[in-house]
């Protein structure tokens, strides 16, 4: 027996128009929408589900986007003129991206007709799972090989809860102790997490199901390093090899954020890196410091062994990278051997090597004040400064010479000078004593003899 098919009679021309549609510009990941796309039929002949009437999917022609067939059926049959409304429901593409959304009339094995709906691109989003609200915080972290456990591994995942400083070195994203900005993403439940041993961090092994992540780093923005000086409590005298509490305060002026991890320090100058008051000469922030912020450095200092006087003076480091800011203001600080307030130092002296039987001279001694206490015309603190006579061939230097000689002539006819420079003080005598002084302004009796220290004590008549 032969079967033959008759296709029901075609009369009239397909036409069709656009003319709405209902349709979301974003949608989730496998999720389901109810969607309607209305078309009016501008032929001469009536559609009809015996014919195969249908909307067709397009751009691209019969894609599966939307539908498991690419097509959806008419609701009843449309006579010319009238308007047929498509209600159906889609599912979203399992892959996020963009999608096109597009159909146009079509009569079945015959032809497609009418106008095209308009494109709508979709944007197709993941879909949330339960374990995003586990992910720890984006945002700037350091790495630390001793910051705690950690489940997982960089190719299979790390388990949310596991430690993020530590994570950053095993996954050899960040090295001990650099800083990066971490962007977490969720990898869904994963059962079966493995351990391993890398970059001198051990992560364990974890068999039942977990929220996993991935992890990515990207460099911390440097910014721009700025400091201004605020202020510093530093004593203006110490003793030698005391030590001292001091404090210095700067303000952070610049755009990046002082950190340990980027080793911003406190380093001394005057000169550079010396290590007058300390070693290492650096000191470390007290914690870190955002743009507008300020921070006091309070340590400890060793004055030094030697008396004399020495600079105190400090600036912002960025270790291996600059030198930035003001500098703070230098403090020169006199280092005394005692705390009795006395103290001196021999700095120079001009005499002559030969002199002449029975002539006068000149000569010069120069101190330095390594006490305390500022030496003046109060305390007899005095130098002898021209010979009256030299003894002639054989004789020895008249040095016993009664002080309280040497104290009568001294109150009785000289005046005795103190000139100051810093630390470093010059005595010269003028008046009846000594003549030709420093000044040039001293004549008299030549009664002076040349004095090899200092007298701070009172004089002994």
């Amino acid at each position: 027996m032969t079967l033959a098919l008759t296709p029901p009679p075609r009369t009239g021309t397909n036409g069709a128009e656009f003319v709405s549609q209902n349709v979301p510009s974003t949608m989730v990941a496998g999720q389901r929408y109810s969607l309607t796309v209305v078309m009016r039929n501008s032929g001469t002949s009536t559609w009809t589900a015996e014919r195969k009437h249908l909307l067709g999917a397009q751009n691209p022609q019969d894609n599966l986007n939307w539908s498991p067939n690419g097509r959806i059926a008419l609701p009843a049959s449309v006579a010319p003129g009238q308007t047929a409304s498509f209600t159906f429901d889609v599912t979203a593409p399992a892959t996020p991206g963009s999608y096109n959304f597009q159909w146009r009339m079509v009569e079945e094995f015959w032809e497609w007709f009418g106008s095209l709906t308009p494109n709508v691109a979709v944007t197709v989003t993941a879909q949330a799972d339960q374990c995003t609200a586990q992910l720890p915080a984006n945002g700037t972290y350091t790495a630390s090989l001793s910051g705690g456990t950690v489940w997982g591994t960089k190719e299979f995942g790390y388990t949310t809860d596991s430690n993020i400083p530590a994570l950053l070195v095993h996954s050899g994203l960040l090295a001990d102790g650099g800083s990066g900005v971490v962007t977490f993403t969720s990898l869904g439940s994963k059962s079966n997490f493995p351990g391993s041993t890398a970059n001198g961090v051990t992560s364990s092994s974890y068999s039942a199901a977990w929220c996993a992540m991935n992890v990515s780093v990207a460099p911390v923005p440097r910014g721009i390093n700025q400091a201004e000086f605020v202020s510093q409590s530093v004593p203006a005298s110490m003793l030698i090899g005391q030590t001292y509490t001091v404090s210095v305060t700067m303000k952070n002026t610049g755009t990046s954020t002082w950190t340990a991890a980027r080793k911003h320090l406190l380093g001394l100058q005057n000169p550079q890196d010396n290590q007058t008051w300390r070693s290492p000469d650096r000191v470390a922030l007290p914690s870190s410091v955002a743009p507008g912020q300020t921070a006091t450095f309070s340590f400890e200092v060793k004055a030094p062994k030697t008396p004399g006087t020495y600079n105190f003076q400090w600036r912002m480091v960025e270790e291996f990278v600059e030198w930035f800011g003001a500098t703070t203001p230098n403090v020169s600080i006199n280092v005394a051997t005692s705390a009795a307030g006395n103290g001196a130092t021999f700095v120079s002296q001009s005499v002559p090597l030969t002199m002449r039987a029975g002539q006068p001279y000149n000569v010069t001694v120069t101190m330095l004040n390594t006490g305390t206490t500022t030496w003046s015309e109060g305390r007899p603190i005095v130098w002898a400064r021209r010979i009256h006579r030299i003894p002639g061939p054989g004789m020895s230097w008249p040095v016993a010479i009664s002080m309280a000689l040497w104290r009568r002539a001294s109150a009785a006819r000289s005046r005795f000078q103190l000139l100051r420079r810093r630390s470093r003080v010059l005595i010269t005598s003028s008046g009846a004593c000594c003549g030709n002084s420093m000044n040039g302004s001293a004549t008299g009796r030549p009664i002076c003899r040349l004095r090899w220290r200092t007298a701070l004590d009172p004089w002994r008549s």
